[in-house]
């Protein structure tokens, strides 16, 4: 009787030691121990990883919006003499013509090398003729006075107008003068010396038109 008693009781103990919670092992995994840090916990082997919530703000898209580029290109083109350059761009056509070889000295009488410049212009025209008027305008350097370098640029600008005229009828060109107000070039070196360089660029007559 006694016999049975003990292996009752030792069968109790194994019951009890079988059906005691997975938790007891670890005690990390018991009600109530911290939640661990990386914020996981397993359950059957399979591992659950905390999400966290979906942005409440609305996904925000940037809109680039692409500029186009304003480019004037320039073409230009010049004779071997240095007689007369031509610059295309889209503002239109500009001839111009250098003083020195175009015209005789303080003059305003053509040469022969201007009247063949010329003559190339107004062929120009008998194919692409100017959809507007034609503007020649005649600039000098500043040696002189003021009153005579004026009265110099206008005269030129005339000559070139009357010789134009000539060649291509029906093509309205006005003509002017700015005398020494308008150079294209500083007729001072740096060191203080004068520019024979830029006051022969500022002795010029400039044809503008567009087709």
């Amino acid at each position: 009787m006694k016999g049975r008693r003990v292996i009752g009781a030792v069968l109790a103990i194994g019951l009890t030691l079988a059906a005691a919670p997975a938790w007891a092992e670890d005690e990390t995994d018991a009600p109530g121990a911290k939640a661990s840090s990386d914020k996981s916990s397993s359950t059957l082997g399979v591992t659950n990883f905390m999400v966290p919530p979906a942005s409440r703000k609305a996904d925000v898209a940037v809109r680039m919006k692409p500029l186009k580029p304003v480019m004037n290109v320039v073409l230009r083109k010049g004779t071997a003499d240095g007689a007369a350059r031509t610059e295309q761009s889209k503002d239109g056509i500009k001839t111009t013509l250098a003083g020195d070889v175009n015209f005789e000295p303080d003059s305003p009488t053509l040469t022969e090398r201007a009247k063949q410049i010329l003559d190339g212009v107004a062929g120009q025209w008998a194919t692409d003729k100017p959809s507007g008027e034609v503007s020649v305008v005649g600039h000098t350097d500043s040696v002189a006075d003021d009153a005579h370098n004026q009265t110099l640029s206008e005269q030129r600008a005339a000559s070139v107008k009357a010789y134009l005229e000539g060649k291509a009828s029906g093509v309205k060109i006005a003509a002017s003068g700015k005398g020494e107000t308008q150079p294209a070039a500083s007729e001072t070196n740096p060191d203080g010396s004068v520019s024979e360089v830029g006051k022969a660029a500022n002795r010029r007559v400039e044809i503008r038109w567009k087709k």
